[in-house]
C-alpha cells in the first residue's frame, strides 16, 4: 500500500507542477499578446500617417492609398490580433494589396500582391520593427505596382 500511496503522491505533485507551468505560460503569453496589441497600436498610428504624407506627395499623380477592411477576418483571436489591408481603392477587390497580419506572440507577415508581378512575403515582429520597416513594406508595394 506504501508503494500505491507513493505513486499517487508524485503523480498528484507532477500534476500540480503540470498546472502551475501552465498556468505560468499562459500568463506569459497573456502578457505578451498586450504588450505586442499596444506596440502595434502605436505602429498602425505611425503606418496611417505615413500614409497620409505619401498620398499628399502622390495626389498630383491621381494615385491614392487607402486602409480598406478586411474581408479575411478571423475570429480566432488566438491566431490573428489584427490585420491591416493598404489598396488604391476602398471598394474595389483588387489583387493590388499590402496586407500586415499581426499575430499575439508578436509575428507580423507582411504581404504584398500585385498584378503585374508575383507576390512579395516577409515577416516583422512588432516588438522590434522600427517606423522605417513599416515604411519600407509602403515604399515595396508602391514600388511593385508602379509601372516600370
Amino acid at each position: 500500500m506504501k508503494g500505491i500511496l507513493a505513486r499517487q503522491a508524485a503523480a498528484a505533485e507532477a500534476n500540480q507542477r503540470d498546472e502551475a507551468a501552465a498556468q505560468a505560460a499562459a500568463e506569459k503569453a497573456k502578457l505578451l499578446r498586450v504588450r505586442v496589441s499596444k506596440k502595434w497600436q502605436d505602429q498602425r498610428t505611425h503606418i496611417d500617417k505615413f500614409i497620409d504624407q505619401l498620398n499628399q506627395q502622390m495626389s498630383k499623380n491621381g494615385v491614392h492609398l487607402v486602409v480598406r477592411a478586411s474581408r479575411y477576418k478571423t475570429t480566432d483571436a488566438t491566431m490573428e490580433l489584427d490585420r491591416m489591408e493598404i489598396g488604391y481603392d476602398q471598394y474595389t477587390r483588387d489583387e493590388e494589396k499590402l496586407t500586415f497580419s499581426v499575430r499575439p506572440n508578436g509575428e507580423i507577415d507582411v504581404w504584398i500582391a500585385s498584378d503585374k508581378s508575383p507576390a512579395k512575403n516577409s515577416a516583422l515582429n512588432a516588438l522590434e520593427a522600427t517606423n522605417d520597416d513599416f515604411e519600407g513594406a509602403l515604399l515595396d508595394f508602391l514600388d511593385l505596382n508602379t509601372p516600370k
